[in-house]
């Protein structure tokens, strides 16, 4: 009997209870903890909405198979990323939040990844953390005709936020990253591994160097995160309905 990482594409269809017809063409894979609420946005959001698996849903949009997963962390990132790759998902677009690590972000602004690097854990198993050329360009053109802020920028994907602290900090800061977030290196990693597309768009969430966290958020500041978080769903609703080059 194969074990997981031995699994073939005929393996994880029968185990995710799925049909070759089902195989999305492209994946949005949402990290936050608030599953309920956001599978509850996205079976509004798709056509035909269906779930083969606790945090996925499955439907269509645009005449295309879309999936959303929501995740927390590489690990979770993993176990929706990596099958579906295998099975022939053709686009990654990670979503979710970001810690500010420059002293010049603003909340309000969409982060476009460029590249990751690998603290997680998971996915220094596969292959390089970097995004797909045509999904940058195409995501910064929709940026631009929109009227959308972003930024271009590499960021950390660690383990845990919580273990998160001042010289750690100081020392991606210092290296260039623009932020620290905790799913799009592995998801970059593994869409890489198995020659697929894959970027990941991210807002602020928090803004380490000013001491800004989870925790003490303004009714300003929620107001301009909320604009963002707005942006990134408007920018991966686009890139999942591109036909591929």
């Amino acid at each position: 009997m194969a074990l997981y990482g031995e699994f073939k594409k005929e393996d994880w269809l029968r185990s995710l209870n799925l049909q070759e017809s089902d195989i999305p063409t492209s994946t949005i894979i949402h990290g936050e903890f608030l599953h309920e609420t956001n599978l509850l946005y996205w079976e509004g959001t798709l056509d035909q909405s269906r779930a083969p698996a606790w945090n996925l849903r499955f439907g269509n949009m645009k005449n295309k198979n879309i999936a959303y997963a929501n995740v927390y962390g590489s690990p979770m990132a993993a176990t929706v990323v990596h099958p579906l790759a295998i099975c022939g998902c053709e686009r990654f677009i990670q979503t979710g939040y970001f810690g500010g690590l420059q002293a010049d972000l603003t909340y309000g602004e969409v982060l476009l990844v460029t590249s990751a690097e690998k603290d997680d854990g998971v996915s220094d198993k596969y292959g390089p953390a970097k995004t797909s050329p045509a999904l940058l360009e195409a995501a910064q053109a929709f940026c631009e005709e929109n009227n959308i802020a972003y930024r271009l920028g590499s960021i950390v994907t660690t383990g845990s936020y919580i273990y998160e602290t001042a010289p750690m900090i100081e020392r991606w800061a210092a290296v260039g990253h623009t932020g620290v977030e905790m799913e799009a290196a592995a998801t970059l990693a593994i869409a890489a591994q198995y020659g697929r597309e894959a970027i990941a768009v991210l807002s602020m969430s928090d803004h380490l160097p000013s001491q800004h966290t989870f925790y003490n958020a303004t009714e300003e500041r929620a107001k301009l995160e909320e604009q963002a978080e707005e942006n990134v769903r408007r920018i991966a609703k686009h890139l999942a309905t591109l036909t591929r080059a």
